[in-house]
């Protein structure tokens, strides 16, 4: 999964993946990893566009929205960090 979330009240990453584990075991789906980047303020929004095109580009991933089936970990995350980069640099 690829997506930005504001911080929430109790700033909790934790509960944050949490969440996200109680929906992904719903479809029978496990979280296994994570990877969480500094908190970034401006130009989100065109990050997130980027790293999500980015990671569905890469070889064998199935892309259903913002979430991604048979993708490489490692390989995703840095796309996410390359995505972040492009978009912050402008």
């Amino acid at each position: 999964m690829v997506t930005r979330t504001a911080r929430s009240p109790d700033n909790s990453v934790l509960k944050y993946l949490r969440s996200h584990e109680r929906t992904a075991n719903a479809y029978g789906c496990f979280l296994v990893r994570a990877w969480i980047s500094r908190p970034v303020e401006a130009r989100v929004r065109p990050w997130e566009e980027k790293a999500l095109n980015a990671v569905g580009a890469l070889d064998g991933a199935f892309r259903a929205g913002e979430y991604f089936r048979d993708t490489d970990f490692d390989m995703a995350v840095e796309a996410a960090k390359a995505a972040r980069k492009d978009s912050l640099a402008y």
